[in-house]
């Protein structure tokens, strides 16, 4: 068995079969208490033989019929999987047959696993496809608050709002200078930009990161060091569900229009993708952590949950940067210095170097 993800709405499963099967039937089985993961069944029986070609032209069957139809079934897809995917055993053996496999894509098939599919036609035998170079990855960079707007003020009179821009253009010019990647400004001057039009930029941008940069304040000034937020599981879930129930359902998900999908599908679809973005999310995070610890101080529980509005985009992976506490003398003291932007820039564009890499390796399976 091989798996791998292509990108958020589309992966591969593939079985290596010892002979030809047929696909009966496939439906989807819900979570339930004992099986928290939804199930993808697919029912397959051996195929009948069919007559070589000289026998079935001897029947009245054109030969180049007899060949096609003489021809052996490919592999076909079927599997009951936890999300993520458990890695391949190293030094496991492959089979030497030949494979297809049948491409899980978003919403297509989970319609049709929905409703019973009854005997699909097999398509002719090959290697599977070897996914084409993407484009470079598109970051974009949020700069907190801005013109009406000014967010915290720091010591010194420091502002929020030009902190962050200061930063996020120093975080696009570090992305720039890799060549690997197009980093997109949400902002970039002195102007007020509401919270969900900043998601909307960025999902317009085609982004597959959205970085989101703030500078913290609290009453206790001794108080500094960055953290990292995401979106907390339980707003997520809501948020999910409130997407399920709108009525206008065509902009829920870059690329689907879910306004004429049955219901359960939709429920499916916005869950599925909603848990792919949350679970990739927290493995940047994770990473930009890593690489923050050597350039400057962390807060305690540095890795943070909450509900802030521009994590909640369903199909885009989010996250809120807080550069440190401008509250504090130290912090704000870096904060305003462009040689330590400098800095926080080169590793944050580590991070998200090395957040893209691990999608490109889990693509390539």
């Amino acid at each position: 068995m091989r798996y791998g993800r292509l990108d958020p709405l589309h992966g591969r499963l593939v079985l290596d079969l010892a002979a030809p099967f047929d696909i009966e039937g496939k439906r989807l089985i819900p979570p339930t208490k004992d099986a928290p993961d939804w199930r993808l069944v697919v029912d397959m029986a051996p195929r009948k033989a069919v007559p070589p070609p000289a026998r079935a032209a001897a029947q009245g069957v054109g030969q180049k019929a007899a060949r096609k139809a003489a021809k052996p079934a490919p592999p076909v897809v079927a599997a009951r999987r936890a999300w993520p995917p458990p890695p391949a055993k190293p030094g496991a053996p492959r089979r030497a047959t030949a494979a297809v496999a049948e491409t899980v894509r978003v919403p297509a098939p989970v319609q049709a696993a929905v409703a019973d599919a009854g005997t699909e036609a097999a398509s002719e035998p090959g290697p599977p496809p070897t996914p084409s170079h993407p484009r470079r990855p598109i970051v974009a960079i949020d700069a907190g608050h801005g013109g009406i707007d000014p967010g915290t003020v720091g010591v010194g009179g420091v502002l929020e709002k030009d902190v962050t821009l200061a930063m996020a253009r120093q975080l696009q010019a570090a992305l720039d200078a890799t060549g690997r990647f197009n980093a997109v400004l949400v902002r970039d001057d002195d102007a007020f930009i509401r919270l969900r039009e900043r998601i909307e930029r960025g999902r317009k941008a085609g982004a597959g990161l959205f970085v989101s940069l703030h500078a913290d304040s609290i009453a206790q000034p001794k108080h500094r060091g960055a953290s990292v937020y995401t979106l907390s599981e339980d707003v997520s879930d809501a948020e999910a569900a409130k997407l399920a129930s709108k009525e206008n359902k065509a902009d829920i998900i870059v690329g689907a229009d879910l306004t004429d999908e049955d219901p359960l599908v939709t429920e499916i679809l916005i869950d599925l993708v909603r848990r792919d973005t949350n679970n990739r999310s927290i493995d940047f995070a994770d990473q930009l952590i890593k690489r923050l610890q050597g350039v400057t101080r962390l807060v305690r529980h540095s890795r943070r949950f909450a509900g802030f509005a521009v994590l909640k985009a369903p199909d885009m992976p989010s996250v809120l940067l807080e550069l440190g506490y401008l509250s504090n003398a130290e912090d704000a003291k870096n904060l305003t210095s462009p040689a330590y932007r400098s800095k926080l820039a080169a590793v944050i564009a580590a991070a998200i170097g090395r957040y893209f890499d691990a999608l490109e390796a889990q693509r390539q399976g």
